[in-house]
């Protein structure tokens, strides 16, 4: 007769002890339990940037062609311009894939029981009017950075614009559609707040905004089709928990700000907090 041997359960499973105190911790468990869910996040992702990298390609063969003959440097630049342009619709698709994104990613941070499609599919319900227009924004500013370093006349006003948006608009837009992912609130409602918690907490919001931008690095990579196969592998593997962490790092600011006052329930949400009435029971329970 066969033998089996049944698998002992481990002292520090489903123990207090065993369970995320912060949200660092909650990060990284969230990785190790939610792999795969990340990995359906990142195939969404990428596949709603495919647009814009299929624009970036032409646009970026278009001007090498023109940069070949330098007598066209006027040329390359106006292409570059007008793809930016059309780019800003196809913002439009990432949208829905972020905001259904955003919501399975709060449900894991949260410890909430997940259904993987029927909830980002309710993330797109809720959020996608919001989304939308942050990203049709972020496409606009793309444009607009690109206008200025191209035809500034200043060396100095050149940078000005990219900073500004790293630093300044980036991290607002960040906290925006966190917002959007936790509250019942309109975008202007959004935008006020953002722009309070981004005063309160500026270090921590532009470290959240560089993460994001972090993509940027790969353009400078020469090849196209290099370029653009980095490109594609950041948004399928990487992004999804960049969104993660984003989340997690703005749902700090929001708790010390604003949940702390107007929504109590959800201080720490997610987190194992031990509180000291439950420490002073546990230790008159040893002692008995």
């Amino acid at each position: 007769m066969a033998k089996f041997k049944i698998k002992r359960q481990a002292a520090s499973d489903f123990t207090e002890s065993g369970l995320p105190h912060n949200r660092k911790e909650v990060f990284f468990d969230s990785i190790k339990l939610h792999w795969l869910t990340f990995l359906k996040i990142g195939c969404l992702l990428l596949a709603s940037m495919l647009p814009i990298f299929a624009i970036c390609i032409v646009r970026d063969n278009l001007i090498a062609d023109a940069l070949n003959n330098l007598s066209s440097l006027e040329q390359a630049r106006y292409t570059l311009l007008l793809f930016d342009g059309i780019s800003i619709p196809l913002y439009l698709i990432s949208a829905f894939a972020f905001s259904g994104a955003f919501r399975v990613v709060r449900k894991i941070a949260w410890a909430e029981f997940l259904f993987f499609g029927e909830d980002f599919k309710e993330g797109i319900k809720l959020n996608y009017g919001l989304f939308s227009k942050v990203f049709l924004l972020v496409g606009a500013g793309i444009f607009c950075v690109d206008l200025t370093m191209l035809f500034s006349s200043m060396d100095v006003m050149k940078g000005i614009p990219l900073g500004l948006s790293l630093m300044l608009l980036l991290p607002i837009a960040i906290i925006v559609i966190v917002q959007a992912t936790i509250y019942n609130i309109d975008f202007f409602g959004a935008l006020k707040n953002a722009l309070f918690l981004f005063a309160k907490s500026v270090l921590s919001s532009v470290a959240c905004s560089l993460s994001v931008a972090s993509p940027m690095l790969m353009l400078l990579i020469s090849n196209t089709v290099a370029k653009h196969i980095c490109l594609s592998l950041y948004m399928l593997i990487v992004m999804p928990y960049v969104c993660l962490g984003v989340f997690l790092a703005v749902c700090s600011v929001l708790d010390k700000h604003i949940n702390v006052y107007s929504h109590p329930e959800i201080v720490g949400k997610g987190i194992c907090i031990i509180s000291e009435v439950d420490e002073e029971y546990d230790e008159d329970f040893s002692e008995e």
